[in-house]
């Protein structure tokens, strides 16, 4: 994680089974939930990646591994759960508030393009933290339908 934005990095061994090297991936953390898996990791280097946001749903992509970095990287899009809201005109940005001890504490907005954040808007907030358990980004059909669209 990367101030709660998550950061999908590649690695293979290094020359001879040396230590890892980095071969790719994020340059910095996405606001989107990610995990990989490998087809099968001793025959083949494709992977499944599954994202989702909280203005996109689940997708799961078959990539190469060995493209990453590149424009081929994602081999098809083998499915996806089907958009339930317009988020069309959505975009979700990361601000960070300053506690009473000076610590950042980083949180998610989802709001209309293009929208002022002047603090003229009316806002929805909700937030949760605790017992060292964090909500990641994920697309909530019942959100979206209610408070987004």
């Amino acid at each position: 994680l990367d101030d709660v934005k998550e950061q999908l990095t590649f690695y293979k061994l290094g020359e001879g089974g040396g230590p890892f090297v980095q071969v790719g991936g994020d340059e910095q953390g996405q606001i989107r939930s990610v995990s990989a898996s490998p087809v099968d990791s001793k025959t083949s280097d494709l992977i499944f990646q599954t994202t989702s946001s909280y203005i996109s749903p689940s997708k799961l992509v078959l990539a190469d591994a060995n493209k990453i970095g590149t424009d081929d990287y994602m081999v098809s899009e083998l499915k996806s759960l089907p958009e339930m809201f317009d988020s069309s005109d959505l975009e979700v940005s990361q601000q960070f508030a300053t506690s009473k001890d000076g610590t950042r504490i980083p949180y998610f907005m989802i709001h209309k393009k293009g929208m002022k954040l002047d603090g003229s808007t009316p806002t929805l907030l909700y937030g949760y933290g605790g017992f060292e358990v964090s909500l990641g980004p994920r697309y909530v059909t019942s959100v979206g339908i209610s408070w987004l669209e």
